[in-house]
């Protein structure tokens, strides 16, 4: 629960920031602007609506058609041809090559340095090590729930639980950027504090903004006496940091929790993805993700896997820490009535259910469970909950294969009841394609399934081996038939639930608040000595 104290001030320069940044956006990049607005009329509306709205309105959903070049990850050649568009095409090309050229500049902006001594002017300079730790964040409760939020938050509760002060700040312009309005500068979720970076007028360039945050960034790190930077991936954020603390004379930490560059990969078709290896995007963000962790104080990663992955890129071994995904420990002991739970949610309870808890994306997989349904009685339903970009295809699938009726899109649900969605199934899976970003990101939704008694099948990836580990059975990323034995295996398998919740017992956030707080005693011991 959070309490906000409504700012008149505040909320009116917010919705004259919003003004301007639809504006910026709709010089800069007209394409994004639009299918972002159609993404909120779909989350928002329904499929049905904005396909309506869509015959309606008689636009082309790209202002430019999608370059091979750009989609293929060659910056340099898609600038040279949006650049030299013609037609009625001519001002959004040059304005979107423009675009990509501030894109392509930030790419090449260098980290900051490694802070080696804190000089004797730093603002900390002979202080006790009693300030605050300030997160710097994409994004926060109570205005994006996902993954990444719920790891932050039960981060930042636990950490806070031991005594050490610690803040979360947001991006430049969140949420006004993604078209919430804050109530004040300060949102409180929890007893954690997130405050908002809001500026009164929103830079033209991509490297003015980072400019900007970097500035507003180091006047709210003074303003609490920040001793500690923290911030999470990617590279850009590690560029507004670095300066940060580099101008505070701090040390800082760059938590690993993706991949940019693989993420990237991941969505390149199949076929191309060999070529896209070796292109200018997945080189120049790869050579600014590696900079970032070299050049960080400390480096936290969610598994050994990302571990020994960033040590073949030569990071130092000794300052890498794995701080794992994890689990609540009430998620542990809660009292479940699984057909209460499912006439709750309005689910048959006399069915058979198995499903995901995610973001619908495609690197997830789903299209596989989907497929599934064909080869599973006719007893067993699917149930994905969350929303992304992959929904549409989803249900499309579904209605072709005729098993939309065995399926139920249960969209994005509040944070304080998800844990009923992932109690009510039968067998919780992840699909996930065999995508480099999946073999080396460890995902959370495992643990919450074993912790609540829920088996878990997943593709036989090295992440997820190391995640789901115990109480889980695998299948090779893929294998249709494999999968659909794996489930009906999984399903009322004691010996398998019985595992899990053993597995998850020593991974939950008090104990991870211990490790963080290991982390910045490192830190500041080692800053100490310097």
């Amino acid at each position: 629960m959070f309490i906000e104290m409504p700012s008149f001030n505040f909320v009116l320069k917010q919705w004259i920031f919003l003004f301007e940044t639809a504006v910026r956006m709709a010089q800069e990049d007209p394409a994004a602007l639009y299918n972002n607005v159609l993404e909120k009329i779909r989350q928002r509306a329904g499929l049905d609506t904005l396909d309506k709205l869509l015959s309606k309105m008689k636009i082309s959903r790209r202002v430019l058609e999608g370059d091979d070049e750009h989609r293929r990850g060659e910056l340099t050649q898609a600038i040279f041809l949006y650049s030299s568009a013609t037609g009625i095409k001519e001002r959004a090309g040059k304005r979107f090559s423009r675009r990509l050229e501030q894109q392509k500049s930030q790419l090449k902006q260098e980290i900051a340095p490694r802070l080696e001594k804190r000089a004797a002017s730093s603002d900390r300079f002979g202080k006790p090590n009693d300030g605050t730790v300030l997160w710097f964040l994409n994004n926060s409760l109570p205005f994006t729930k996902s993954g990444y939020t719920y790891r932050t938050h039960s981060s930042l509760k636990a950490i806070q639980e031991t005594g050490t002060s610690v803040q979360g700040v947001t991006r430049l312009g969140y949420p006004v950027v993604i078209g919430s309005i804050a109530s004040t500068p300060v949102s409180t979720v929890d007893g954690v504090r997130y405050r908002r970076l809001i500026p009164i007028r929103y830079p033209s360039t991509l490297t003015e903004r980072s400019e900007l945050a970097a500035e507003m960034l180091i006047g709210c790190a003074r303003d609490l006496d920040a001793r500690i930077l923290h911030t999470t991936t990617d590279f850009k954020n590690a560029q507004i940091v670095s300066r940060a603390a580099e101008k505070l004379g701090i040390p800082w930490v760059y938590e690993v929790r993706g991949e940019l560059e693989n993420t990237w990969l991941s969505k390149v078709q199949e076929e191309e993805r060999e070529i896209a290896l070796q292109s200018e995007y997945y080189n120049l963000a790869r050579t600014r993700e590696t900079e970032a962790m070299k050049a960080a104080s400390a480096v936290v990663v969610l598994s050994e896997v990302s571990k020994a992955n960033l040590v073949t890129r030569g990071v130092e071994d000794s300052k890498i820490f794995v701080v794992p995904n994890a689990i609540d420990d009430q998620d542990l002991y809660r009292d479940i009535d699984i057909p209460k739970l499912r006439a709750g949610l309005g689910l048959d309870s006399d069915s058979k259910w198995f499903g995901s808890v995610t973001s619908v994306v495609g690197y997830e997989g789903l299209e596989l469970a989907i497929r599934a349904l064909t080869r599973l009685d006719k007893n067993w339903n699917l149930l994905i909950v969350g929303d992304g970009t992959e929904l549409p295809n989803l249900k499309k699938l579904a209605e072709n294969l005729e098993v939309r009726n065995r399926v139920l899109f249960a969209g994005r649900q509040e944070n304080a009841d998800i844990w009923k969605w992932y109690a009510v199934l039968d067998v919780f899976v992840i699909p996930r394609i065999d995508a480099q970003v999946c073999r080396n990101v460890t995902p959370l939704k495992p643990l919450l399934a074993k912790a609540l008694g829920v088996p878990t099948v997943c593709s036989d990836l090295p992440a997820l081996r190391e995640v789901a580990g115990a109480g889980g059975l695998f299948f090779p990323p893929g294998n249709l038939n494999q999968f659909v034995y794996q489930i009906e295996q999984a399903m009322g398998d004691e010996e398998l639930i019985r595992l899990g919740k053993e597995w998850v017992k020593r991974r939950t956030w008090k104990a991870n608040a211990r490790r963080y707080s290991e982390i910045y005693t490192y830190l500041e011991r080692n800053d100490s000595q310097s």
